[in-house]
């Protein structure tokens, strides 16, 4: 199975959020149909916006509890903390954007509390035999994605303008993640919820 590691946005901050990307996915929409083409984007579902902490995209069945008990005791020694959104960006590059994303800081105005708690839920997966991806950790919290690599600079320059209110992480989520439906579009199953010691 595939899974991952995650914090969830608190539902004000995701409603906000959705009000916001709505006109934007509907100028995409728009664009697309007056040139006659497919969408630029394929937009993540609101309910689906997290930041990724640890991505594992093979976990053996026999491996999920272990993890999920080695994360119970991350949770039980992390203190909660406070995200905002700090602009926009795209992976690999704006000229050529797979992946269109808001940047996350913490409440240190960088990422060393969001990183370290990123380190301690791969060594949790490590020790529990479980191998997340070895992908440099950026927080951040992806809008959409392209398959052929789209111009994304005026989508950078429009979520760049968005104010969100940074928001508490009292806890993370250790999450199912399979292809399904139409379009082969991801479906998350939450698996189990670990809430911060202190929060």
């Amino acid at each position: 199975m595939r899974a991952f590691v995650a914090l969830p946005l608190p539902e004000p901050v995701r409603r906000s959020l959705d009000i916001y990307a709505e006109a934007r996915r509907d100028a995409d929409r728009i664009t697309a149909r007056s040139a006659g083409t497919g969408l630029d984007w394929s937009w993540t579902m609101p309910e689906q916006w997290h930041v990724t902490l640890a991505f594992a995209d093979r976990v053996p069945i026999d491996r999920l509890d272990q993890w999920d008990e080695l994360l119970a005791e991350v949770a039980a020694r992390t203190e909660g903390f406070r995200l905002r959104v700090d602009g926009a960006g795209t992976f690999p590059h704006p000229d050529a954007a797979k992946v269109l994303h808001l940047r996350v800081v913490d409440d240190t105005g960088g990422t060393d509390r969001v990183a370290a708690l990123a380190r301690a839920v791969r060594t949790a997966a490590r020790r529990a035999g479980v191998e997340t991806d070895r992908k440099r950790f950026i927080p951040h919290l992806t809008l959409a994605r392209s398959r052929r690599g789209v111009s994304a600079t005026r989508w950078v320059r429009a979520f760049d303008a968005l104010d969100l209110p940074d928001w508490p992480v009292t806890g993370m989520q250790l999450v199912e993640s399979q292809w399904s439906g139409p379009g082969r579009r991801a479906v998350h199953r939450v698996e189990s919820d670990h809430r911060f010691a202190s929060v």
